[in-house]
């Protein structure tokens, strides 16, 4: 099947809303508002497009899907999981706490990714939540596909009631559970699976895609109707229940407001798409070099994941050494010396594969 490029344009677009989402609560450049926090849907339209794209292809069984896509991301994350080890070495023994016992539990923390790595630095384990959960999406999305192709909408109302009633249940399973210790792991899986099942709604929105058609009267209907669900769920949520519109809030683990939140952006998206896809044709393919940038994105969206950290890292050091925190200056300088150095860091990373593949070439050669 003919590969849609406005779904690498959106993956694109997402990866570069993610640098910028991350200025605004890591560095604190931008600051947070609850206006912001409906910035936060970079994570959806990732897990639309990854839906999207792997609906299109056929794989020859279960196993070699599942293998390719897992060996994608867990080659770089090992890669990334030695270098912050090294890092974390230094650091603990740097400040004289280093022993065998907390080497091995360091260790152990990076192997295991449950996004309780353990490392004395800001940035660097922040991002790493996403790699269990999209581990697990990834399991679970040929059932998934299955089942959006032979019950269409069907399916996806049946996976938003399942993630209601883990949202329920879940808390309740782990409410009585220490937040410390071997508890602090009971927890993290409670949110891991949370997470996992949010997300693989939109993975499911994504298989759907190719099938729907915003000319026939029924699904536009239908995405109107979501629409205006999702909103007025929002609103009942804020003002008959209390419950904070602050999407940062509600997005660790997810809930119903961030369900209802990113049932509606996701709905405009789709109801936008015939509009963003002439904005596709006249803006960026129109355009080579924003095209290239973000195509870049795209094509190296797992490398923006978990090698920003060092972006970021090195943007904070820049802007503490010129004097421009908490400056008028700083939120520019923050954009622009972030989408620089992940632009480097993109180009390192490409040029230590090829070289890796060159390596690999002449040795079985």
């Amino acid at each position: 099947m003919n590969r849609d490029k406005t779904l690498d344009c959106l993956r694109g677009f997402a990866m570069l809303q993610v640098v910028f989402v991350h200025a605004m609560y890591w560095l604190y450049s931008i600051k947070p508002t609850v206006a912001r926090s409906f910035l936060l849907f970079e994570m959806l339209v990732f897990f639309f497009v990854t839906g999207a794209v792997n609906s299109m292809k056929e794989h020859r069984s279960y196993g070699e899907f599942c293998l390719k896509r897992i060996k994608g991301l867990m080659i770089p994350y090992y890669i990334y999981a030695a270098i912050c080890m090294v890092i974390a070495a230094v650091c603990y023994r740097n400040a004289g706490e280093f022993t065998p016992a907390l080497a091995f539990r360091m260790v152990l923390s990076w192997l295991v990714p449950l996004n309780t790595q353990m490392i004395p630095l800001w940035f660097y384990p922040w991002a790493l939540w996403f790699v269990p959960v999209y581990l697990l999406g990834i399991l679970l999305f040929p059932p998934i596909r299955k089942a959006v192709r032979r019950f269409g909408w069907m399916a996806i109302a049946g996976m938003v009631l399942l993630f209601v009633a883990v949202e329920i249940v879940l808390p309740l399973a782990v409410r009585n559970v220490p937040g410390e210790g071997g508890g602090l792991y009971v927890h993290r899986l409670s949110d891991i699976l949370q997470e996992t099942v949010f997300y693989s709604v939109f993975m499911a929105a994504g298989a759907l895609h190719s099938r729907l058609k915003l000319r026939e009267k029924r699904d536009g209907l239908l995405a109107l109707a979501i629409l205006v669900l999702s909103v007025a769920g929002l609103w009942i949520s804020s003002s008959v229940f209390g419950r904070t519109l602050d999407m940062q809030e509600n997005k660790f683990p997810p809930n119903h407001v961030f369900l209802f939140y990113a049932s509606a952006v996701m709905t405009l998206l789709y109801l936008a798409l015939p509009v963003l896809k002439t904005l596709y044709r006249l803006l960026v393919r129109a355009v080579p070099p924003v095209d290239k940038w973000i195509a870049l994105f795209s094509a190296n969206s797992m490398t923006v994941f978990l090698y920003q950290p060092f972006a970021f890292w090195g943007t904070y050091l820049l802007l503490r050494r010129y004097g421009l925190r908490k400056t008028a200056w700083e939120p520019y300088a923050a954009i622009l010396l972030l989408y620089l150095l992940v632009w480097l860091i993109i180009l390192l990373a490409n040029l230590l594969k090829a070289a890796r593949n060159a390596l690999a070439r002449r040795l079985a050669g």
